[in-house]
């Protein structure tokens, strides 16, 4: 996969891992047999949901998410995905979070 080769071989692993985890979304078992050509918007936009859900880390969600990207993007360079594909899935938002002051547990505790 021409994403994967292009990343240093010491990201190819675990960023595999995180396209695996893309991969399931339409029920593929194998990153080789999924159609990535035909990542669009509202695919990432359930994912990015999903992983909400399933209560991932913002970190892991979001390296998930950049994986989905790196993927596009290559299928771009390839001409299987169109600019404006591209640009729509680029759109999909990181999840944001708040980190806590030093010490607290719950935003609710403070002040105390």
């Amino acid at each position: 996969m021409v994403y994967l080769a292009s990343l240093a071989p010491t990201g190819r692993r675990s960023m595999a891992a995180k396209l695996r985890q893309v991969a399931r979304l339409p029920a593929h078992d194998d990153i080789l047999t999924v159609p990535w050509e035909r990542l669009r918007f509202g695919h990432l936009a359930v994912l990015r949901t999903r992983l909400q859900e399933l209560n991932y880390s913002p970190a892991t969600a979001n390296s998930i998410l950049y994986a989905g990207r790196g993927v596009a993007r290559a299928a771009f360079n390839l001409e299987l995905v169109g600019s404006d594909d591209l640009q729509r899935i680029r759109d999909v938002g990181p999840i944001r979070s708040e980190r806590l002051p030093v010490g607290l547990s719950h935003p609710a505790s403070w002040p105390p």
